[in-house]
């Protein structure tokens, strides 16, 4: 009995100890930080604007399906047929966190973080205003001013002040030490302004048609005079993946959606015409086919990215046409997934020489260095089993860069085409929407349209863009309805023709 009444009174004093100290007190961890860094805003913040998976390996390959460079043998998926609807504006949460991680950075690491938001914010506000058009920029963010109806700046405006940020970021970047929370090359300064000044290049070039209203051409000589630019694969801006199961490479994911992709025509036919060696690294041979040898272009068959889904559901199950490569559904790391490359890089400097915005090693050069290092990246990213007995080395490469359907000839255009189709073939799974973009700037290669399959508002036609989110006709109607009014004649769908493409 005194036993117990000990060990009551015991609680009864332990119960009014705790009540004397509140439960938000004791209920706090000793361990965990109640004020956020930058070096730990920094990863989640370069993670959004590197990862393409969406919710799952679907989201991944959305953007090969509009390409073209891909289909689905499992059922109709709406960015196959043309169908996109209306884009997010999540991308302004990124710059939120941007903002932040500036606010709350010492003095000393000021300049590094301040230069990683303007890179974050151009980049995110480029991509942004590609989709739709007009977007808000200079209002954007207001919200704790209480502004929460920004007005819509003119894509004008915006490229403009993404190309101001770049320059702002690689002037910070310049001043700035190395800094915490960089996943991506370290923290080191000099690494980021090659990636800016290399960002900036692809922008301009983006712009080449509107030279006289943003004066693009000069823009794009100071920048490249510079110096400062990615100097090999080992410079890319690219997100690594590794074999923990919330970093593997996105085709590794469930649902395994990826099972089902088929190459298409468009792609592998072009492999073929140029005897690219990479078709055996992007795909597998057809089983109808396979007693052509494995190491044969006759055993590669693609699918016709558009035709009626029931047709290349069949195909996929009579094993007809060409599956992707299965290192790309069996390698958990995979390769890594490029934002900003070199080998890309080299062929927007290409074109640059082509049309006499710089000099240097000449436009034939920098195709060849393109080409060269685009094939070098998938060798070194294809394990030995997965490239069917052919083999992408040196003197395999030397002799691709003379052939025929390669090699520079006497016309400008010609040449011109020949980069964009070494573009169209680098972007294969990988640089998210730059294939689509690029195709719509230079029409190279022509994407097919069937109009009885095309589920585009004007089905004769390959759709242009992105509609606004449905929450800023809900939040912010005056502003979206007066940017429309101005662009598109009041009209929002994906066949109007933003001011980039007039």
């Amino acid at each position: 009995m005194k036993f117990l009444k000990h060990t009551v009174w015991s609680l009864i004093v332990a119960s009014m100890m705790t009540a004397c100290m509140g439960f938000d007190e004791i209920n706090v961890d000793p361990d965990k930080t109640n004020r956020p860094t930058p070096g730990m805003l920094a990863p989640q913040i370069l993670f959004s604007m590197m990862d393409s998976r969406s919710n799952s390996s679907e989201g991944f390959a959305n953007h090969c399906m509009l390409s073209k460079h891909i289909a689905c043998g499992e059922k109709i998926r709406d960015y196959a047929y043309n169908r996109i609807g209306r884009t997010g504006f999540g991308a302004y949460t990124s710059l939120i966190e941007a903002e932040k991680m500036v606010e709350c950075a010492a003095e000393v690491e000021k300049p590094a973080y301040r230069a990683l938001a303007h890179f974050v914010r151009a980049y995110n506000l480029f991509y942004l205003t590609m989709r739709v058009g007009d977007i808000p920029y200079s209002e954007a963010l207001g919200g704790e001013k209480g502004n929460f109806t920004p007005r819509y700046d003119t894509q004008k405006d915006v490229i403009a002040g993404v190309l101001d940020e770049l320059d702002e970021a690689y002037e910070l970047f310049s001043q700035a030490s190395a800094f915490a929370g960089d996943f991506v090359f370290g923290g080191k300064p000099d690494k980021w302004m090659r990636v800016v000044n290399s960002f900036e290049l692809k922008v301009l070039m983006y712009c080449a048609a509107k030279d006289a209203e943003i004066d693009a051409a000069a823009r794009f000589a100071t920048v490249f005079g510079r110096g400062k630019l990615l100097a090999s694969n080992a410079d890319n801006f690219q997100l690594v993946y590794s074999s923990r199961p919330d970093q593997m490479y996105p085709f590794n994911q469930y649902p395994k959606f990826s099972m089902y992709m088929l190459v298409s025509s468009t792609l592998v036919e072009m492999l073929k015409e140029h005897e690219d060696r990479r078709l055996f690294y992007y795909a597998e041979p057809a089983q109808t086919l396979l007693s052509a040898g494995e190491d044969t272009y006759e055993a590669y068959e693609g699918v016709d990215p558009v035709a009626e889904s029931s047709e290349i559901v069949n195909a996929y199950m009579r094993g007809s046409c060409s599956k992707l490569n299965n290192r790309y559904l069996e390698t958990e790391v995979g390769e890594p997934f490029i934002r900003i490359g070199y080998a890309e890089l080299q062929f927007i400097l290409a074109e640059a020489a082509l049309r006499k915005w710089i000099t240097g090693e000449g436009a034939e050069g920098y195709y060849k260095s393109g080409i060269r290092a685009a094939m070098e990246f998938t060798a070194a990213n294809t394990p030995a089993k997965y490239q069917h007995g052919v083999k992408i080395d040196d003197a395999y490469i030397a002799s691709y860069l003379e052939g025929p359907q390669v090699k520079f000839g006497a016309s400008a255009t010609e040449n011109l085409n020949r980069i964009y189709k070494q573009k169209y073939i680098l972007y294969f799974l990988q640089h998210e929407w730059d294939a689509f973009f690029e195709c719509r700037r230079t029409g190279v290669p022509e994407l097919p349209v069937n109009p009885s399959t095309n589920m585009n508002t004007d089905p004769s036609k390959m759709l242009v863009r992105w509609m606004y989110p449905q929450t800023e006709y809900d939040r912010n109607n005056a502003n979206v309805m007066e940017a429309i009014a101005r662009q598109y004649d009041g009209l929002d769908n994906e066949n109007c023709v933003m001011w980039l493409l007039k």
